[in-house]
C-alpha cells in the first residue's frame, strides 16, 4: 500500500493518551449546568490509517492492552486478614461450645401407649360393626328377600389402619403388646367408650362373655334378644349375660354365633387377624422385640407356634379363667390360617408341617389341629381369581364370599383324607389333677388329624358363607 503522510501505513502509532496539568483555576470539581469539558489527544487523529471497512476491518483503532493489575493497597490486605482472622476465631469458638455443650437431640416420638393405642383400636372396630337397619329392611331380612349386609361388597377388606394399630404395638414389645391390645376386660372397656363416642351407643350394646371364642358378644341397645342389625332373637341363651362355665353345652350352635360373635370389626376377628400379623412377621423374617433369641435371630415359625400354646398349658388347668378370654388360641389360628395361605398351592395336606407345630403332647391339640383345618381352606380359596390380593393388611370380608365349589370341597376333603392316616395319640404333659373330666375331654376331642382338618374347614366355611351373612 502507500504511505500516508510520509508513514508506512504499518508503522506503530502511539495513541498514549496526555492530560495536561490541571490549571489553577479549575481544581475545584466542576459544577453542574456548565460547559462541557474535552480531553485533547495528541497525536492528531488525522494521522490515524484509514481502514476498508468492507474488508472487515473497524474504523476505530484496536485500544491498547490493559496494564497489568496493580497490587491492592496494603491497608486493603490489613482489613481482610482481620476479617479472616475474625471469622477463624468465630467458627472455632462454636465448635468448642458445641464440643462442650452438644445441642440437644431432636424430640423423641410419643411413647407407645398400651390403653391410647387400645381405644384407637376399640374405635376401629365400633367402625367395622354392621349398622342397624329400618323396620322395613328388617322384615324384608326375616322373610328371605335381603341379605343382612350387601352382597356388592369386594370379597377383601382392607384393614390397614388396624395393621397399623399392631405395627405400633409390634415394635414396642413384640407378639406380647400386640396380643395385650386384646385383652377380654380392657378391650371391652375400650368399646363402650368408643360406641360412646362415635354415638352408636344408641343402637349397639355388648357383653364381655366366657363363651368359647368370642371374648365380646355385640348385640342391639335394646337388649341381648335382637342382633346389631336389629333381628330379633337368641334362642340358644347366647347373649344372656348370666351365661357361665357349667352349661350342659358350651359349644351354642352357629345361628347365635354368626349373629354376636363372629361379625365384622369383631373381637373376635381382631385376635385372628392379630395372629396373621404375627405369622407374617416370621414369613418376613422379622425379629421379634420379645421372642427373639439374644443374637437377635428372626423368630421361626416353630417358635410363634409354641409361644402362642404356652397359654393353653397354663389354661388346662384354670380352664374357668383362661376360657373367658381365648385371646392366645384364636391369635394361633390367625396364624395358622395366613402360615398356610402362603403356602398354596397345595398338593397334600402339609403333614410335616402339622407334626412339628402341633404335635400330641401340645395342651391343647385339638386347637392346634383344628387351626390347620382353617389353613387348608385358606389354601384351596386363596386361588381364587378376587382374593388374588390377599395379604395381612387384605382380608376375606367376613360373610363375603361365594360358597365353596364342588372342586375347591374335593380337593379340601382329599387333603383331610390323607391327614386321616397320620398316626396320633394325644396326651396332655400336664398335670390334671383336680381338672373337671370334661376339660380334659375337651382339650383331647376330636383332635386327630384328619377330625380336627375337617372341623376346621367347615368352620371357616361358616365364618364366610354369604348366605350367614350377620
Amino acid at each position: 500500500g502507500t504511505a500516508l503522510g510520509g508513514r508506512s501505513p504499518h508503522s506503530p502509532v502511539d495513541y498514549t493518551l496526555h492530560m495536561p496539568p490541571p490549571r489553577p483555576d479549575r481544581l475545584a470539581p466542576p459544577q453542574r449546568g456548565k460547559k462541557k469539558r474535552y480531553l485533547r489527544v495528541d497525536p492528531p487523529l488525522e494521522n490515524v490509517p484509514d481502514v476498508d471497512e468492507s474488508a472487515g476491518g473497524s474504523s476505530v483503532p484496536p485500544l491498547p492492552a490493559p496494564a497489568s493489575p496493580q497490587p491492592p493497597l496494603r491497608r486493603c490486605s490489613v482489613a481482610g486478614a482481620a476479617v479472616i482472622v475474625a471469622s477463624t476465631l468465630i467458627v472455632t469458638t462454636i465448635a468448642l461450645v458445641e464440643a462442650v455443650f452438644p445441642p440437644a437431640p431432636p424430640a423423641p416420638p410419643p411413647p407407645w401407649r398400651l390403653e391410647t393405642e387400645r381405644r384407637r383400636l376399640a374405635t376401629l372396630s365400633v367402625g367395622m360393626l354392621p349398622r342397624r337397619q329400618p323396620a322395613d329392611i328388617i322384615e324384608q331380612i326375616l322373610s328371605g328377600q335381603r341379605p343382612r349386609s350387601g352382597r356388592e361388597d369386594a370379597p377383601l377388606v382392607d384393614i390397614g389402619d388396624v395393621v397399623a394399630v399392631f405395627e405400633a404395638a409390634f415394635l414396642a414389645g413384640g407378639a406380647t403388646a400386640t396380643l395385650s391390645l386384646l385383652d377380654r376386660d380392657p378391650f371391652a372397656a375400650a368399646t363402650r367408650a368408643a360406641l360412646r363416642a362415635t354415638g352408636r351407643s344408641s343402637e349397639v350394646a355388648i357383653n364381655a362373655t366366657v363363651q368359647v371364642g368370642c371374648g365380646i358378644l355385640y348385640h342391639g341397645a335394646a337388649g341381648p334378644q335382637e342382633d346389631v342389625v336389629g333381628v330379633e332373637g337368641c334362642a340358644h341363651g347366647i347373649c344372656q349375660p348370666g351365661d357361665r362355665i357349667g352349661r350342659a353345652s358350651r359349644f351354642q350352635p352357629a345361628a347365635d354365633h354368626k349373629r354376636h360373635c363372629w361379625l365384622h370389626g369383631s373381637l373376635w376377628w381382631l385376635r385372628h387377624w392379630a395372629g396373621a400379623f404375627l405369622a407374617d412377621k416370621v414369613i418376613r423374617e422379622i425379629p421379634f422385640p420379645d421372642l427373639s433369641a439374644t443374637d437377635g435371630l428372626p423368630v421361626s415359625s416353630d417358635r410363634l407356634f409354641a409361644w402362642l400354646q404356652k397359654d393353653m398349658r397354663w389354661c388346662v388347668a384354670r380352664f374357668n379363667v383362661c376360657d373367658a378370654d381365648f385371646d392366645h388360641i384364636a391369635a394361633l389360628h390367625g396364624a395358622l390360617f395366613h402360615t398356610l395361605g402362603h403356602m398354596a398351592p397345595l398338593a397334600r395336606f402339609p403333614a410335616e408341617f402339622a407334626q412339628r407345630v402341633c404335635p400330641d403332647d401340645a395342651s391343647n391339640v385339638y386347637e392346634c389341629r383344628h387351626g390347620i383345618g382353617h389353613g387348608v381352606l385358606y389354601a384351596v380359596w386363596l386361588q381364587r381369581p378376587e382374593l388374588a390380593g390377599y395379604s395381612v393388611r387384605h382380608q376375606p370380608r367376613p360373610y363375603g364370599l361365594e360358597r365353596a365349589t364342588e372342586e375347591e370341597r374335593r380337593a379340601v376333603d382329599a387333603m383331610c383324607e390323607q391327614a386321616d392316616a397320620l398316626p396320633s395319640e394325644p396326651y396332655l404333659s400336664v398335670d390334671t389333677s383336680g381338672v373337671p373330666g370334661y376339660i380334659v375331654d375337651m382339650s383331647r376331642h376330636e383332635a386327630k388329624y384328619g377330625e380336627a382338618c375337617r372341623t376346621g374347614a367347615r368352620h371357616s366355611v361358616l365364618l364366610f358363607d354369604k348366605k350367614l351373612e350377620a
